[in-house]
């Protein structure tokens, strides 16, 4: 691993609005941040720079898209080669349907109750 360049102040706005809209690789990201935390003056700005960023989406107006963006959407995707599954090539065993409890305890339930009833007709 070789070691990371510090950048200077002047670099520094570039790196930041890249960093506050989440666009930097790793070595940047960590470069940004070594030097936020030694500079005041570009830490500052790059709090500025982080909430402009988290404003711009409450910020701007949501647009509906043209209709017609829908339709060439979808026939660039059809023409877009796309990945398929893996092919099964065999068929999966038939499961085997297993019995929860509930329903043994309903299915007990059932003939206790039965049960009874023919008895009490028979007494009567």
């Amino acid at each position: 691993m070789h070691p990371q360049v510090s950048i200077t102040c002047d670099e520094f706005p570039d790196l930041a609005s890249g960093y506050a809209l989440d666009s930097l690789d790793p070595s940047d990201v960590e470069r940004v941040e070594q030097h936020a935390a030694t500079c005041p003056d570009c830490a500052l700005k790059l709090h500025e720079f982080l909430e402009t960023a988290a404003a711009l989406g409450a910020r701007v107006p949501q647009v509906d898209p043209p209709a017609a963006l829908r339709g060439r959407l979808l026939e660039a995707v059809r023409g877009t080669p796309q990945e398929r599954p893996p092919v099964q090539l065999r068929q999966p065993a038939a499961r085997r349907t297993r019995l929860s409890p509930a329903w043994l305890v309903a299915a007990a339930s059932l003939l206790i109750s039965l049960a009874s009833v023919g008895w009490m007709a028979r007494m009567q």
